[in-house]
């Protein structure tokens, strides 16, 4: 199973622009790389196996910070960014199941990507 975190452009006034922006790779790709850059961060942290519940997942073999990658796509009707933790165990990481609690990574990384999107400006 992935974990997809799924970035879209919503109309807006200046949307033609900034959609002509994204397909440019202005907006959408630099959002997507930030993304993938903190949740590759969040889950390179050495540490005691099991993590804390809702603490970010500590690192044992690499196998989760390897397989987190963003693509970006672009079709006719939108401009699409993606980032993708693909091993098994990442959606229970992710959200927890019924007999653990969560260690999230991709979320908290796609709200700091964004803040920092924001505080720039961009």
């Amino acid at each position: 199973m992935k974990n997809t975190v799924r970035i879209e452009l919503n109309p807006t006034p200046d949307f033609e622009r900034k959609l002509a922006d994204a397909v440019r790779g202005k907006i959408i790709a630099p959002l997507a790389r930030a993304v993938e850059a903190e949740a590759q961060r969040l889950v390179s942290t050495p540490g005691p196996t099991p993590s804390s519940p809702g603490k970010m997942p500590h690192s044992e073999s690499g196998e989760l910070l390897a397989s987190i990658q963003s693509t970006v796509t672009i079709d006719q009707q939108r401009v699409l960014g993606r980032v993708v933790a693909n091993v098994p165990y990442a959606m229970h990481l992710e959200f927890g199941t019924s007999r653990m609690a969560a260690r999230p990574f991709l979320r908290p990384a796609l709200a700091h990507a964004l803040a920092e999107f924001k505080r720039n400006g961009q």
